[in-house]
C-alpha cells in the first residue's frame, strides 16, 4: 500500500509500472502531493546513494524466488554499487537465498519482536538485527553484539529514545527525522 507516502493509497503488487510511476508522493507534512516527487526505479533509487555517497537499505518485502534476488543484486551490481547496500526483510529466508548468493553481502532480519533466540540465530546465519526501537534496552544490544550481530532500531523519531540508544551503543537507527 502507498497510502503512507502518497497522496493515493494503491496497492503495489497490484498496480502496473505506470500506475505506481504516476503516483504523486507526499511532503514532510503527509499531505501535499508534489509532481517532482515519484517512487523511484531501483536504479534511479541506487544512483541517487551512488551520487551522494549513501548506503542503499533495500526490503524485499514479500518472499521472493532466488532468480529474482539475483536479478536485483546484479542490476545494482551493474552499475558496480552492490557493496553500498544493505539488504532488510522480514522474510527470514530472503536474507538466507541472499547470503546463499552473495555470502558477504550485509543483511539484517526485520523484526518487530525480540526473541532470546535471536542472538545465537543470527550469529549462525551471520545476519544483523534490524528490529523496533522499542523493542530495545542496553541488556539487548549487548547481548547481540557480544554474538557480533549489529543492531538497528526502527523507526525511531523520538530524540530522548534515540539518545538512549545511543548509550547503549546501538549501530544504526532508522528515523523519518531527528531534530
Amino acid at each position: 500500500m502507498t497510502g503512507r507516502v502518497a497522496i493515493d493509497d494503491v496497492v503495489v503488487e497490484k498496480s502496473t509500472f505506470d500506475t505506481l510511476r504516476s503516483i504523486l508522493l507526499t511532503d514532510k507534512d503527509g499531505k501535499t502531493g508534489r509532481a517532482d516527487l515519484h517512487i523511484p526505479t531501483l536504479l534511479e533509487y541506487i544512483n541517487t546513494c551512488k551520487r551522494y555517497d549513501k548506503i542503499a537499505v533495500l526490503e524485499l518485502k514479500n518472499e521472493f524466488e532466488k532468480d529474482d534476488i539475483k536479478r536485483i543484486c546484479d542490476e545494482i551490481g551493474s552499475v558496480s554499487y552492490l557493496d553500498h547496500v544493505i539488504f532488510i526483510s522480514f522474510v527470514f529466508n530472503n536474507l538466507v537465498k541472499l547470503r546463499e548468493l552473495f555470502p558477504h553481502q550485509p543483511v539484517q532480519f526485520l523484526t518487530g519482536a525480540y526473541e532470546d533466540r535471536f542472538p545465537a540465530l543470527l550469529q549462525e546465519y551471520g545476519f544483523d538485527l534490524d528490529i523496533m526501537y522499542t523493542e530495545l534496552n542496553r541488556e539487548r544490544i549487548e547481548d547481540l553484539h557480544a554474538h557480533g550481530v549489529k543492531v538497528n532500531g526502527w523507526t525511531c523519531d523520538d530524540k530522548d529514545a534515540a539518545e538512549k540508544l545511543c548509550e547503549y551503543g546501538i549501530d544504526f537507527i532508522t528515523s523519518n527525522i531527528l531534530e
